[in-house]
C-alpha cells in the first residue's frame, strides 16, 4: 500500500504597523524572517506571500499589497530577499494603526481584481499575521472582523489568523538589544486570533523568530 498525502497551498498575509514607533520592530522582524521562510522551503509549498501596512488613509497603502513584485510565491527569484525587502514599510502612517480594516481591504475588491490581482486564492488556506505596537484602532469591533474572515472559506478551518502585538490588557515592556521595547495592549487583534484559533506572541519577547 503507498499513501499519497498532499499539501495545499497557503496564501499568507502580513499586516505591518508602520507607525513612527515601529522602525526597531520592523527590523527585528526582518533580521528573524529567514527562519519563518525556510518553513515554506523546507515543506516545498505552493505559497503566495505579500504585506500590507495598517494605513488606510494613504490612497497609495490602504490595503494595497507593498512592495514590487507585489507579492512573492515558491518561483520568485531570491524570494526571501525579496519578502524581507517587502517587509520594510517604513514609518510613516498617515491615519490611526488600523490592520484588521487594512486586512479587509487588501482581500476585498476593488483591490483583489486591481492592484492586488493574483495573490489570494479561494482553493488557497489563508494566512493573516499582524505585527504591531499599538491598539488596534479600525472602525469595526472585534465581532465584525471575525464575520470576515470566516465568510471567505467555506471551512473557517483553512484560516489561521496570528499576530505579534502587545499583550493582552497590560501591553509589555523589556529591553531587547540595549533598545527598549514596549507595547501597547493588542486586545482586539487578540480576540480576533483566539477565534480562529490562532497564534500569538508578545512583541516585546526577544526572540522573535519562533
Amino acid at each position: 500500500e503507498s499513501f499519497v498525502q498532499t499539501i495545499d497551498p497557503v496564501d499568507v498575509l502580513w499586516v505591518i504597523d508602520n507607525s513612527s514607533s515601529m522602525g526597531e520592530e520592523q527590523a527585528r522582524v526582518i533580521a528573524e524572517i529567514n527562519a519563518f521562510y525556510a518553513w515554506f522551503e523546507t515543506l516545498q509549498l505552493d505559497f503566495h506571500m505579500g504585506v500590507v501596512t495598517t494605513d488606510i488613509v494613504t490612497p497609495t497603502l490602504s490595503g494595497r499589497l507593498f512592495g514590487t513584485p507585489a507579492y512573492i510565491d515558491s518561483t520568485t527569484p531570491d524570494g526571501e530577499a525579496e519578502f524581507a525587502e517587502s517587509l520594510n514599510v517604513g514609518t510613516d502612517d498617515q491615519g490611526d494603526e488600523s490592520g484588521l480594516a487594512a486586512a479587509v481591504l487588501a482581500l476585498s475588491e476593488p483591490l483583489l481584481s486591481a492592484e492586488n490581482a493574483g495573490f489570494y486564492r479561494p482553493d488557497a488556506r489563508l494566512v493573516v499575521a499582524f505585527l504591531s505596537d499599538e491598539p488596534e484602532q479600525s472602525p469595526q469591533d472585534a465581532a465584525f472582523y471575525i464575520d470576515f474572515f470566516t465568510t471567505l472559506k467555506a471551512d473557517p478551518g483553512r484560516i489561521l489568523i496570528a499576530g505579534i502585538v502587545g499583550d493582552y490588557t497590560v501591553g509589555c515592556a523589556t529591553e531587547c538589544d540595549g533598545i527598549a521595547q514596549t507595547a501597547l495592549p493588542g486586545d482586539k487583534y487578540l480576540d480576533v486570533i483566539a477565534a480562529f484559533g490562532g497564534v500569538s506572541g508578545s512583541l516585546c519577547t526577544r526572540d522573535l523568530s519562533p
